[in-house]
């Protein structure tokens, strides 16, 4: 077993690979889906540096162990290995790797997520010193494409525009992006332009959705989606993701 530093040359398709394994066999809760993957890694305001920030754990055939990643930015690592290897020397090394790079950075405390009932992942991060947080959960939500989908209807005014027509996403998500920076977002692996889609009001992007659509796993994954605040409450974040969900459909 070695560890390695992530190369975007060799590893998205190797990770799709490992993740979509996961999902299907443990739990599509307890895994990144792909596309979740792939937005920390180009969202602008992570700061996100694969070739520093995400190391790889490698058995002799180079197939993958697991990885984790840290970011500076939210002090909330990741640990994503196979579950027979939550009690291994391997999960201790990502640990270490983790603690090393919070101190190195100044960090006073970490925190990383556990879905409930995942009792090996539970017991790991006991071990390695984690506590349980009072913080409100978070749910994660799935809906079958193969059913009816819902009907993407605007409200009289609104319109939508393609992520090619109006790629700004600043007023939805907050964070601004330089054209260096959203270039680099949309040839990027697993981007697909059709699933980006905006809702456009009075020539004002107001609300709009990124979907990633894996096709190892066969699952999309909206990340971000939202509206501006003085739109909220129309039906706009809901007709946008309806609208995508017809193309993830096709």
């Amino acid at each position: 077993m070695e560890s390695r530093p992530f190369d975007a040359n060799q590893d998205f398709g190797r990770l799709q690979a490992f993740l979509a394994e996961m999902r299907q066999q443990v739990s599509q809760a307890a895994y990144y889906q792909f596309g979740d993957l792939l937005w920390r890694i180009h969202y602008a305001s992570n700061a996100f540096d694969p070739a520093t920030d995400l190391r790889i754990w490698q058995y002799e055939d180079a197939s993958i162990a697991g990885f984790a990643h840290y970011q500076a930015s939210d002090d909330n690592p990741e640990f994503l290995l196979r579950p027979e290897l939550y009690d291994s020397r391997l999960a201790d090394e990502m640990v270490a790797w983790v603690v090393a790079r919070a101190r190195a950075g100044g960090a006073s405390a970490i925190e990383a997520s556990c879905i409930e009932g995942d009792a090996r992942k539970e017991a790991f991060l006991a071990h390695a010193g984690f506590c349980p947080l009072d913080d409100d959960p978070m749910v994660f939500m799935a809906c079958r494409l193969a059913d009816a989908l819902p009907d993407p209807h605007l409200a009289d005014g609104y319109e939508f525009a393609t992520a090619a027509e109006r790629p700004d996403l600043a007023t939805v998500t907050g964070t601004p992006y330089s054209p260096a920076a959203y270039a680099t977002m949309v040839q990027s692996h697993g981007y697909r332009d059709e699933l980006g889609l905006r809702v456009v009001y009075k020539d004002e992007v107001v609300a709009g959705c990124i979907a990633w659509y894996d096709a190892v796993d066969r699952c999309g994954e909206f990340e971000p989606v939202g509206t501006v605040a003085s739109h909220r409450g129309r039906g706009l974040a809901y007709a946008v993701m309806a609208q995508v969900m017809a193309h993830l459909k096709r």
